[in-house]
């Protein structure tokens, strides 16, 4: 099963980086604390629990009007029940409150829509000969069995593994004619011919001391990158200064040594494993050792291999509103010739 929080980072970046002028809320980003459906578009004060029917993880406005709803499920591999459960909630929605930490709840009632809502299932990326076949026939059959036409406030809907997110969110408003700026495809992290001088900045709330303690940086497994040659950490408002480079990767691995003898990658690799599990043996902070991760292997702090900047960077990125927000909270990727110019704010390398 994926790491719900790192998989919600992953498609809320994506998102975000493709609707830049579109208001997008999710859960546990930036004050929002709940997305919630109700059936029915009145509700009563202190019995609006008799009316709740679930929740959305994230919701995405434009012009102020809601358009699409976007379901993360961290189930893999993904049972059919899990994603046929999200499909009648959504459809008999009648309006959907945004419950927010320090600020005013919000309710958007769909019924006064001019337009339906579409929907976007986003599931762990699965075996290509099975499961994803499998969604390919589910979607068929559920436009079969579920009429969008007359009751329902979803007029369409696709199912997505996360490294198709893109292609299958351009393919879901392009059949349904939505105007809004191309989509970039490109954004995919599996696009060929990349920039390879690009620096990959992630957001680290203990990755960075697993970077000193172990020169690695761990995560979900296959977690999509574009290939960079450095990678940043951002944590606690600011880029540090050590940007390690990175010296190798291995995609999928349980981290244990029976796991590591399993696999068919190479001694040098295999030898690099052993060595990160001595030290995850020492200190494991996010208990990574006995579950499956993608591992990038870094150059240690004190390397000449690691970049070292006159001074760590700080994040001075703002909303429209001019409220500070997280430069990121997943990833990013930055230009490795303004990092050299040692910037001092964020606003300097964008």
């Amino acid at each position: 099963m994926a790491n719900f929080t790192e998989m919600l980072d992953e498609v809320y970046e994506k998102i975000s980086v493709n609707f830049k002028d579109e208001i997008i809320y999710c859960q546990g980003k930036n004050g929002v604390k709940t997305l919630v459906l109700f059936d029915e578009p009145e509700l009563i004060p202190n019995k609006m629990s008799r009316y709740r029917i679930g929740t959305v993880t994230i919701l995405v406005l434009k012009d102020n009007i809601p358009f699409l709803s976007v379901e993360v499920i961290s189930q893999g591999p993904t049972p059919p029940k899990s994603i046929a459960g999200v499909l009648p909630v959504n459809m008999v929605t009648r309006s959907i409150g945004v419950n927010r930490e320090g600020a005013e709840n919000l309710k958007y009632d769909l019924d006064e829509l001019q337009n339906k809502m579409l929907l976007l299932i986003v599931v762990p990326d699965q075996s290509e000969s099975v499961k994803e076949v499998q969604f390919v026939d589910l979607d068929e059959k559920f436009r079969g069995v579920l009429d969008l036409s007359q009751y329902s406030n979803v007029r369409d809907f696709a199912i997505a593994p996360l490294r198709k997110l893109i292609p299958t969110l351009d393919d879901l408003l392009k059949r349904n004619s939505i105007n809004l700026p191309e989509i970039n495809i490109n954004n995919d992290e599996t696009a060929e011919n990349p920039n390879t001088e690009d620096v990959l900045i992630v957001a680290a709330k203990t990755a960075l001391r697993e970077f000193f303690e172990h020169s690695a940086y761990i995560c979900q497994p296959n977690r999509s990158f574009r290939p960079v040659n450095y990678l940043g950490f951002y944590s606690e408002g600011k880029i540090n200064q050590n940007i390690p480079k990175i010296l190798g990767q291995v995609e999928d691995v349980m981290l244990t040594r029976e796991g590591i003898q399993n696999t068919n990658l190479d001694k040098n690799t295999q030898n690099r494993l052993f060595k990160l599990i001595e030290s995850l043996e020492r200190v494991d902070e996010r208990g990574r050792l006995g579950s499956n991760h993608k591992v990038l292997f870094l150059s240690s702090k004190d390397s000449k291999e690691t970049l070292k900047l006159n001074n760590d960077i700080i994040n001075d990125t703002t909303s429209v509103k001019g409220d500070i927000i997280a430069f990121t909270q997943s990833q990013r990727y930055v230009s490795l010739s303004k990092l050299k110019n040692n910037p001092k704010k964020t606003s300097d390398i964008v």
